[in-house]
């Protein structure tokens, strides 16, 4: 059963913009990725839900749900698990552990990946699942990931809370809205591209360099069988 994290998204998390990194950084990858797999089991949860019973103050996800009527929330999570690979990284190598938090960001991309395809399998004739829109994104307040979880009931089923502070735990978590759209085209564009902060280090080039890699995920996720939360 193959196991990959996508190299190029990797290199995007490092800042690398269009190089790749070089071999000996390469080689960290490699064994930030062998461990991750070997010791990592995410899990992910969603609840589908009304637009009319949500309300947003973000412009930008409003825009981003203008052809939906519902849309899933979602909760992915690398467990304590990736929390405690990451401090022990820390102590050992930082170059490790810088690389480390990128292959979590992938890990976490792909998996939530595999887990909307899941969804998408399920979901009506003429529905079709926007890219997720993640608190945090242009206007999307980081306040509203509070309700994703306790909409979800993500304490209950996956263990995740929100600190007082507002930090996720365990830290390696995502939030995120999917939006059901009635329009395909619209499902294919990439969150980059609704997002308007063009100076993001860690912005994607183009849609059709996300969804070049978002093809070569779903080739990996074929290979790769995950555990998922009921």
């Amino acid at each position: 059963m193959k196991k990959k994290l996508s190299r190029k998204e990797v290199a995007r998390y490092l800042a690398y913009k269009n190089h790749l990194p070089d071999r000996q950084v390469g080689a960290i990858i490699d064994a930030c990725e062998k461990e991750l797999f070997e010791e990592l089991t995410p899990r992910c949860i969603g609840q589908r839900f009304s637009l009319n019973t949500l309300s947003f103050e973000s412009k930008d996800l409003k825009r981003h749900l203008k052809d939906a009527e519902d849309a899933w929330l979602c909760v992915l999570t690398l467990g304590t698990e990736a929390d405690l690979l990451l401090r022990r990284w820390s102590f050992e190598n930082m170059a490790k552990a810088a690389v480390g938090q990128a292959c979590c960001a992938v890990m976490s991309d792909q998996y939530l990946d595999f887990y909307m395809q899941e969804l998408q399998e399920k979901s009506a004739e003429g529905e079709y699942l926007l890219p997720p829109f993640s608190p945090g994104y242009g206007d999307f307040s980081l306040s509203f990931q509070r309700r994703i979880l306790d909409l979800t009931e993500a304490g209950k089923r996956l263990g995740v809370y929100l600190t007082s502070a507002g930090m996720l735990v365990p830290e390696k978590t995502v939030t995120a809205v999917i939006g059901i759209s009635t329009q395909e085209e619209e499902a294919c564009r990439a969150s980059c591209i609704h997002c308007g902060k063009t100076d993001c280090a860690f912005r994607r080039e183009s849609a059709a360099e996300t969804e070049e890699d978002r093809s070569e995920e779903r080739r990996v996720g074929k290979e790769c069988r995950s555990r998922w939360s009921p």
